[in-house]
């Protein structure tokens, strides 16, 4: 029987029942759309182990009792509003979902580790019980996320930084949220570190996330292709530390100057805590045109309040006294410094000393270890001062969610230029982004 003669499902039973891998990818003239459910009974998919799916029009998939399923691909399912995959005991993959009309997923007795939600904002129920193996859930853009049951599993960590509907759950001790016993509820402070290249900016990342993961050669700068993120704890408070792009560093093509404007609101979905703005030793003039293009052109202006500047270098960071008299200096340099020093929170000061100078001789090591401690103190005083200055709200940009639309549509196109061209805003931030290679 002709297949546009039959409902998708018979069509698809008829097919597939007996494979051990299932490969469908929709076509013009393949169009499965509405329900479809992949369920082993009475021998039909008793031997599936491998389930790949695209480019179709589901709004619902079920993959129920499929004991010798391993692994699962799913992508460009745009109409997929509804997912269920339990009873699945030899799964162990579920690729990392992007469907931006997903509203509800069950994931239950499974083997999956891993399961990630960041790139589903309208998911607002989940439940993924019953995976006693999985260490690794994350939320982390899901604002309409109202409901979440993952008990009977083995995380020990939540991130609700973006999940204000079901925190609101969690401190009422709804039943909307259902947990293991002992998992600890964090919600992370986003710190973006932004300036020019050999300004001490990677650096300050790795002194603040006690790390040495962050690169800070000129070198490293000039071919990065990409931002650098840290996780990190203190005193009882979660950080993210994310290390941008530095001025200075070679052109970038259209689409990872998009790439990583996209990147970049993805890794962010809660908004900004605190942008740090790095200077060395002088407020140059090249720092005053760069702040003072991205309030322009980028951030808005509320952001400022959110910004603060952070002075390395400074020999005399633990003298109040001497930071105050740099601080009063700043607000009487040239008017434009003043305006800038005015505008932000405040201006923070920090010396973080090479660590990974040779060791020679003693004199040598203890140089090293002079520094090491010189650096911690640096930490304590710019972390106790975030402690203050992140409080619970975020910086969110108006125009991120309409500009990620836009951005994720360009980068699907063959022709990026005449895209971008057309599209003023979008002109906009490539052309300041080529220019001074800042991810955001």
């Amino acid at each position: 029987m002709r297949r546009e003669r039959k409902k998708d499902q018979e069509w698809f039973n008829e097919l597939h029942s007996n494979d051990k891998v299932i490969e469908v990818i929709g076509t013009r003239l393949l169009r499965m759309s509405g329900p479809l459910k992949i369920e082993c009974f009475e021998n039909c998919f008793a031997n599936l182990e491998k389930i790949i799916l695209r480019k179709l029009h589901l709004t619902n998939l079920e993959i129920i009792n499929c004991s010798r399923l391993r692994n699962i691909t799913l992508s460009e399912l745009s109409s997929l509003e509804s997912l269920s995959v339990c009873d699945c005991p030899e799964l162990t993959e579920l690729t990392e979902l992007k469907f931006d009309n997903l509203i509800e997923l069950k994931c239950s007795n499974t083997s999956i580790k891993k399961l990630s939600f960041k790139f589903c904002p309208n998911i607002m129920k989940l439940d993924c019980s019953n995976n006693d193996k999985l260490v690794n859930l994350d939320v982390s853009n899901c604002p309409k996320l109202e409901f979440l049951d993952c008990s009977h599993n083995k995380l020990t960590i939540l991130d609700l930084s973006n999940c204000e509907l079901l925190f609101k759950e969690y401190e009422k001790k709804s039943s909307n949220f259902n947990y293991p016993y002992g998992l600890k509820i964090i919600r992370r402070k986003n710190l973006v570190i932004v300036g020019r290249t050999a300004s001490g900016k990677s650096t300050l990342s790795n002194v603040l996330a006690d790390t040495q993961e962050f690169e800070g050669s000129e070198r490293s700068y000039s071919v990065a292709k990409s931002f650098l993120k840290k996780y990190f704890e203190w005193e009882g408070k979660f950080y993210c530390v994310i290390d941008t792009t530095g001025v200075g560093c070679t052109k970038l093509s259209t689409k990872n100057v998009l790439d990583k404007i996209l990147d970049g609101i993805y890794s962010m979905p809660g908004g900004i805590s605190q942008v740090l703005f790095v200077i060395d030793e002088r407020f140059t003039a090249e720092e005053a045109k760069l702040f003072n293009l991205l309030k322009d052109s980028i951030f808005e202006i509320g952001i400022l309040e959110y910004t603060t500047i952070v002075k390395t270098k400074f020999s005399n960071f633990k003298d109040k006294n001497k930071c105050d008299a740099d601080k009063e200096q700043l607000h009487n340099e040239n008017e434009k410094i003043a305006e800038i020093v005015r505008s932000c929170r405040d201006v923070v000061y920090v010396n973080n000393p090479p660590i990974n100078i040779d060791i020679i001789d003693d004199d040598d090591r203890i140089t090293v270890e002079n520094n090491k401690k010189i650096r911690q103190r640096s930490r304590e005083i710019l972390l106790s001062y975030l402690n203050v200055a992140c409080q619970e709200r975020y910086f969110k940009l108006k125009s991120w969610d309409e500009l990620h639309k836009k951005i994720a549509k360009c980068t699907e196109n063959e022709n990026l230029s005449k895209v971008v061209e057309s599209n003023q805003e979008l002109e906009t931030f490539t052309k300041i982004s080529q220019e001074f290679c800042t991810f955001i």
